[in-house]
Order: structure tokens, then C-alpha cells, then sequence
């Protein structure tokens, strides 16, 4: 029985726009409402490693402690030995697809959703490594669910996002010193389920969903201006895709579009406005985090951790998380890449962080 045969047979009848899931893609199992002013979007998860059936036909949402999910890998608290796996405090809420970003040294976590499927999330937390402590602040302005956020300075902005209305072109800065929320210049092309990246003193907004279609779009913010202006589009359009910056170049990695996950990397040189194919994914991959430690771009998802070497165009394997997800948060403060939220693979939202490399894990 193919994929969606299976997934049709199995979908529960409340299942939200169930009748327009792309072709070849399984509905939404740990998402939220899969609405967008009356037009169907993408499932805000594509398929899972040995996903069956059984998983589509995902009623409720809960959450166990780690102590009941598959026995870790990761060494036991204590001295912990670089390069490895280290669990830390948990978030304040278990939560999938949420934006995060680093200002100062703390990563911040905006937005997201939990439990039901239409949730929308005003939750806004951050933590603070040294003291491996995360803090409630003041709400999100706009709850939303696919957000993504980008960090300039003491500012951090969450950018796009959807609500069971549509999705958003909201922009709702965050500042860290006066501690208050601010609303920006709004996106030109409402979007969910995009990339942000920081540039210089620039944002780009890349990707995403909106209005029935997979997006190819590519925007860049000046918040000094308020202005967004339009660039050369990707080469590949595509939902829930990573990207990272090294050496002022913008890495878009996987993604996924009506086939299912992809494996597609595509490099854009600011300078030029030009895009270059890069080296593909080790494996298909959609709603995952990247990160860049020490040059190299890691990509963290359920049970893969890849690791991409720039200089070679060469991917390698690293000690994969000890809590397998997807739709989680991940960051880099210092030497330290640390991995947050998300949904298991089992299909319960997740508080979960662990943190990999570092003598002081």
C-alpha cells in the first residue's frame, strides 16, 4: 500500500485539510491545524524514519519525562567529556517549531506550538548557559505557530509565523536591554515554515508557505531603513529548510516540497545575488536544525548529526542527539551547540536540552 493510501486509511476524521496533503506526503501527525485562510498548506512535518500508519493516526499530545523514552546514549550527568552528548535544564514548556536565536550569549525561544493542533504559542523564554537556567518573558505579542527569529545586536525578531487564520508576515522585535516588544516593518510576502538568517546588520527571510505554494522566495530586511526588498529567488522551492551563514555565505539545506524531504543545498553569495548548488545532504531531511561550530555546519534531526566542512565540500557523522526530534530549536554559545524543544519521533512535543562539545558542558 503506497504512503498515502495508508495515511488516508488511518486519518482520523477530525484531521484539518486531510483532503489537500500534497502527493506523496504523510498529513500532519505533531502539528498543529493545518488551515491557511480556507487553502490547505503542507503537513508542518513531512514523513519520519520508519513512519508508519500508525503514526499518522496521531490523536493527543503529551509529554513524558525523559527517564521513560528510549534508554539515552548520552553519558550520565556529571564530568563530561568534549564532544559528547550532555543533558541541561529543560524548557519551561515542552514545544515544536518555534524560532530561536542568540543575543548576548542567551538564546531566546518565541512562538511554537503544543498539544492540539491548532495551538499558537505566545510563549517567549531564554536561558542563560553559565547558569543552565531558562526564564519566562514578557509574550509574544502575535502567538503564532512556524515562526523564525534572527538576532541583530541587543535586538531579536520573530519573522512569519501562522495562526488558524493564515499565514503571517508579522515582524515583532524583541529587545534585550529595555526588555520590551516592538512591531516592525511587516514581511511583503506572509510566510510560515521559513529560514532566517543574520547578515551584517541584515535579515533574509527565505522559503516557507503561503497561500497554497511552496515558496521560492527570498527577502532581506534592513531595520535600520524598516525596508524589505526582494532578491534572486532559490533555486529550489522549499518548506521547513535550515540555513546557516559561514564566510558571509548563506547555506540553504534541505527542506521539502510536494515529493517529501529533500537533500538539496544551495549556496547564495550576497555580494553577487547569485545561487550555487552545494553538497547535498547524507539524508532527505525537513524541519531539523543547523548550526556552525568552528566553521563547519552541523545539522541536528531525529537520529542524525551531520557535519559539513565548507572548505572540503565533504559531510561527516557526529554523535547524534540523544533524544531524537525534529521541529526543535538549536544555538551556539561559545564552543557549545545546544539542542532544544521539539517533537520525539513517538510524536510528543518535547522541553528537552542537551548540549554537545565543550569542556564545560
Amino acid at each position: 500500500m503506497k504512503l498515502m493510501e495508508k495515511c488516508k486509511s488511518n486519518r482520523p476524521p477530525d484531521s484539518v485539510g486531510a483532503d489537500r496533503v500534497p502527493p506523496g506526503r504523510c498529513p500532519p501527525c505533531c502539528m498543529s491545524a493545518n488551515v491557511e485562510g480556507g487553502h490547505g498548506g503542507p503537513p508542518l512535518r513531512t514523513a519520519w524514519p520508519d513512519s508508519s500508519a500508525t503514526r499518522c493516526n496521531r490523536r493527543a499530545l503529551f509529554v513524558l519525562p525523559l527517564a521513560l523514552l528510549d534508554p539515552p546514549s548520552a553519558p550520565a550527568q556529571g564530568t563530561p567529556t568534549p564532544a559528547t552528548w550532555t543533558t541541561r535544564s529543560p524548557m519551561l514548556l515542552a514545544k515544536d517549531d518555534f524560532g530561536s536565536a542568540v543575543a548576548g550569549d542567551l538564546i531566546y525561544a518565541f512562538g511554537g506550538m503544543t498539544g492540539s493542533r491548532a495551538s499558537t504559542l505566545d510563549d517567549a523564554q531564554v536561558y542563560d548557559p553559565p547558569l543552565n537556567r531558562w526564564s519566562a518573558l514578557p509574550a509574544l505579542p502575535t502567538a503564532r505557530r512556524s515562526p523564525r527569529a534572527a538576532a541583530i545586536g541587543d535586538s531579536v525578531y520573530v519573522i512569519g509565523g501562522a495562526t488558524n487564520d493564515g499565514a503571517l508576515a508579522t515582524v515583532e522585535t524583541w529587545d534585550t536591554r529595555t526588555q520590551t516588544w516592538t512591531t516592525r516593518s511587516p514581511m511583503p510576502t506572509p510566510r510560515y515554515a521559513l529560514a532566517t538568517v543574520t547578515i551584517g546588520d541584515q535579515i533574509y527571510a527565505l522559503g516557507g508557505f503561503s497561500n497554497g505554494h511552496i515558496l521560492d522566495t527570498v527577502e532581506r530586511y534592513d531595520p535600520a531603513t524598516e525596508r524589505w526588498e526582494s532578491l534572486t529567488p532559490m533555486p529550489t522551492p522549499r518548506v521547513h529548510l535550515a540555513a546557516v551563514v559561514v564566510d558571509n555565505r548563506l547555506y540553504t539545506l534541505g527542506g521539502g516540497d510536494d515529493s517529501g524531504e529533500l537533500t538539496t543545498v544551495e549556496i547564495y553569495d550576497p555580494a553577487t545575488d547569485r545561487w550555487d548548488a552545494g553538497p547535498p545532504l547524507p539524508t532527505p531531511m525537513s524541519n531539523f536544525a543547523a548550526v556552525v561550530l568552528d566553521g563547519r555546519i552541523h545539522t541536528l534531526w531525529h537520529h542524525e548529526h551531520d557535519v559539513l566542512d565548507p572548505a572540503t565540500g565533504s559531510w561527516s557523522s557526529a554523535p547524534p542527539m540523544p533524544t531524537p526530534r525534529h521541529g526543535l530549536g538549536a544555538a551556539v554559545v561559545g564552543d557549545v551547540i545546544y539542542a532544544f524543544g521539539g517533537c520525539h519521533e513517538k510524536l510528543f512535543d518535547l522541553n528537552a536540552v542537551e548540549a554537545y562539545g565543550g569542556d564545560d558542558v
